[in-house]
């Protein structure tokens, strides 16, 4: 088998399109055939080279490698050939109206209630009065001649049974005034010459393969298989401009991962369920044109991003680690990789990074792209919002075990703090030198470990604290602003007898995940312990 994909490089890949190349590249691939990418550039003033290349890249990206790559300004002189050979046989023949000549025919139809089909007024001019029309400086259009006497009909690999009434249909326009190319006879005759079998493409097309069938019989070949899928709408369920503008390059910048838009593309418009999967085989074992249906396909960015999270949530912690700021990584590292492959409300996501925001529009900016990475804060936020919901779950139940509750106003909560970060090697000092001069210098909170010592200030402290330090242990290796997870329990006087109980289990936990700070006891539980 053999398909194609064949783009006008006049604008970006978009995702109507990409669920085309998506879908001959699987059939091909399935049938362990040849998938070619062909640059449909004939026309020279809308194409552009940039788009070539940024087609080419988001191909790759996908994983939508093409065997053989082909540009049709590279094959003219076949499309010239093809054309006289064709109009030697009497199949071609040259067109004088003008654009405005024939909006006036087709309004002139439609107003009697006919279909707006060309009336071959150019056939019925005698070789005189085409002559005096080029005299007059009037360059023709040429046409395709349809055989009315050859009945058009295949078997759709997706619509079944199709036919159409040759006399139905127009003579199509295949070359313009100026010499350039339309689509139709380049399209067949690089089909025919590259030994396409099969062509899949959207049911806006089913008309022009009717038309193309006759090119294909008119130059004594056989035509390809054809296979029409319904047309991709918005999840209101009409077409979408915006469907027109998605594409790869907004996908990358909102981190969708490239499987994410092949699971849910491979199988959107089938009757088959879309799932999470990132395994290609899989896909292609499942790939069938029979499950396609003829309603048109409701792309929903909901469910990508449902897909995108499970995936990611489904990936080692290696993969997704680079995406994550630096200062978070150790502290994030348990959380995403315990993270479950499950989707997580978008709702719940807004939530959770407006609370780490605390509700102001800049950090919430601050938060989402520069804290986390464009695309990272989803996979973060989730993960830790599904840690905190378990962790919370263990906290009570820990708490419960032990004899104690948190009492009637008790809860348990997760947070963000904003706080400076300085980090030391370990050859700076040991734990307790080092926390000297931490807590000489105004810092608030000091993680020692084998490998170094990480120091927390507040935010609008870092830089006195820092310099401080520097005077005390000499320059740090790292001083930045970053983001602190934080786990706090509170109880009332009813939970506060039990919390020493509750301190002691929580460090013997291993279900609890004590990694997310220090405890501290507020003036009012300790009056009551003191009690």
């Amino acid at each position: 088998m053999i398909t194609r994909f064949a783009p006008a490089p006049t604008g970006r890949l978009h995702v109507g399109n990409i669920r085309t190349a998506l879908h001959n590249w699987m059939l091909a691939r399935k049938a362990g055939g040849q998938f070619i990418l062909r640059i449909d550039d004939t026309d020279a003033e809308r194409s552009r080279e940039d788009y070539v290349h940024a087609i080419r890249e988001d191909l790759a990206w996908l994983g939508l490698n093409a065997d053989l790559e082909e540009r049709q300004s590279l094959r003219l002189e076949r499309y010239d050939a093809a054309f006289e050979s064709l109009r030697a046989a009497g199949r071609i023949y040259p067109a004088y109206e003008t654009q405005q000549e024939l909006e006036l025919k087709r309004k002139v139809l439609l107003g009697r209630g006919l279909p707006p089909i060309y009336d071959r007024g150019a056939l019925e001019l005698s070789e005189a009065e085409r002559a005096a029309k080029e005299a007059e400086g009037i360059t023709p259009h040429w046409r395709f001649k349809l055989d009315h006497d050859e009945p058009i009909e295949w078997e759709d690999g997706v619509r079944g049974s199709a036919k159409f009434e040759a006399a139905q249909l127009s003579d199509p326009v295949i070359r313009r005034a100026d010499g350039s190319w339309l689509y139709m006879l380049p399209s067949t005759v690089d089909d025919i010459e590259m030994g396409v079998t099969q062509v899949l493409r959207g049911e806006d097309h089913v008309s022009n393969t009717a038309v193309q069938i006759q090119m294909f019989t008119a130059m004594g070949a056989n035509p390809p298989g054809f296979a029409h899928e319904a047309l991709l709408v918005g999840k209101e369920g009409k077409l979408s401009k915006r469907l027109g503008s998605l594409g790869c390059d907004a996908f990358r910048e909102r981190g969708i991962e490239p499987e994410a838009i092949i699971a849910l593309l491979s199988r959107l418009g089938t009757s088959q369920p879309v799932e999470p999967i990132t395994d290609r085989n899989t896909l292609l074992e499942t790939f069938d044109l029979s499950t396609f249906g003829r309603a048109p396909a409701k792309f929903d960015d909901i469910e990508l991003e449902r897909v995108n999270t499970a995936i990611v949530h489904a990936m080692p912690f290696a993969a997704v680690q680079n995406r994550l700021p630096e200062a978070m990584n150790p502290r994030l590292r348990l959380a995403v990789n315990n993270a479950k492959a499950q989707s997580m409300p978008k709702d719940n996501i807004q939530r959770a990074i407006d609370k780490a925001s605390g509700g102001d529009e800049d950090n919430y900016e601050e938060v989402r792209y520069e804290g986390y990475g464009p695309g990272g804060s989803a996979i973060i936020v989730e993960a830790l919002t599904d840690n905190r919901n378990r962790t919370a779950t263990n906290v009570r139940t820990c708490f419960s075990k032990n004899g104690g509750n948190l009492g009637t106003e008790g809860s348990v909560q997760h947070g963000f703090e904003r706080l400076g970060l300085i980090e030391y090697p370990a050859s700076a000092g040991d734990e307790d030198s080092v926390l000297e001069a931490a807590m000489e210098a105004g810092a608030d909170d000091i993680e020692s470990t084998e490998d170094g010592h990480t120091i927390w200030t507040a935010a609008d402290d870092l830089h006195g604290v820092a310099t401080a330090l520097e005077a005390a242990l000499g320059e740090a290796e790292n001083v930045k602003l970053a983001w602190k997870p934080n786990l706090t329990v509170e109880m009332d006087e009813k939970g506060a007898g039990t919390l020493l109980k509750l301190i002691d289990a929580l460090d013997d936990d291993d279900d609890v995940q004590t990694v997310w700070g220090n405890y501290e006891i507020s003036d009012a539980v300790m009056e009551k312990l003191d009690a």
